[in-house]
């Protein structure tokens, strides 16, 4: 049996795109790991405004080499792209994709509540009531790096929990720092771009966002993310900020940077955080909140 998948391009697959620019996404559904071009079907597509407003909606057949959705923004915001490929009328892929018209210009859609900042400052107390240290188990290294799994005492009932990875001839005072949050799911510190990093000479920390042990099994992972299933909102519909599972996450990512910035090797200057989707939530709170 095929399987299915599909292809998007766009006119803007890295950049965003200024006010009243043309920005179009071109689907291609293909079948089987030869990626052959599928002629029989329709797409569906949708295309939404900022998550709240749909601005259009339509089909068109999946033989088709070059329709897709053309439009423009008189305003900044976020659009996204909803396409889903149909054989027989059955579904049988989807995808999304996105892009950002002028988000130098992008303002709360909402005020600040007026006790944020005395919130956050509350929490960052308990944070630093809590002293900064690392404790880093080697775990094997190389002629360009050398790796070791970190653990460092947090709020809450779970520590910061990473794989932190620093040039094989680190010295002291001399490499910048960086933090690499993950994104949704429940899985070990260890994965993606943490070795380049530390090649280039950075002292690099991949995040596990729960705070779990590192190391396990796909299945203990698994059985983990089943249990934590509703975590983005757990505690939200409380009324109580305090009681967010998402508000520990935070605080491991701020104190995850004051333990880079208390490694004797760091340049003392350069401290980056770096992730996508729910890491670049945790990114935007990290940079927010570290002092």
């Amino acid at each position: 049996m095929d399987s299915y998948q599909l292809l998007i391009s766009s006119t803007h697959p890295a950049r965003a795109a200024k006010i009243g620019e043309t920005i179009s996404f071109y689907p291609t559904l293909v079948s089987g790991g030869a990626n052959r071009k599928v002629y029989q079907g329709i797409i569906r597509w949708k295309l939404e405004r900022n998550a709240e407003q749909v601005v259009s909606r339509g089909e068109i057949p999946a033989a088709s080499y070059s329709q897709g959705v053309t439009f423009h923004s008189d305003a900044p915001g976020y659009f996204k792209g909803t396409f889903e490929a149909f054989l027989d009328g059955k579904s049988v892929a989807e995808k999304q994709i996105g892009v950002l018209v002028a988000p130098e210009l992008l303002r709360p859609a909402l005020p600040v509540p007026d006790d944020f900042g005395p919130f956050w400052e509350k929490q960052l107390k308990k944070l630093q009531s809590i002293p900064v240290s690392a404790k880093l188990t080697p775990l094997d290294s190389s002629d360009q790096v050398a790796a070791f799994d970190l653990q460092a005492e947090c709020v809450g009932n779970q520590p910061v929990s990473g794989i932190f990875m620093r040039p094989a001839s680190a010295a002291q005072g001399k490499h910048p720092a960086v933090l690499l949050p993950h994104g949704a799911g429940v899985r070990s510190a260890g994965y993606g771009l943490l070795a380049g990093w530390a090649a280039k000479g950075f002292l690099a920390l991949d995040l596990n966002a729960h705070g779990l042990e590192n190391g396990n099994s796909p299945e203990w992972y698994a059985a983990k993310e089943r249990e934590l299933g509703d975590y983005p909102t757990r505690g939200f519909d409380s009324g109580d900020p305090e009681k967010a599972y998402v508000l520990n996450l935070f605080l491991r990512v701020v104190r995850a940077l004051e333990v880079l910035a208390a490694m004797p090797e760091w340049d003392g200057k350069n401290l980056w955080i770096y992730g996508g989707s729910q890491g670049a939530w945790q990114s935007l709170a990290g940079a927010a909140l570290i002092k």
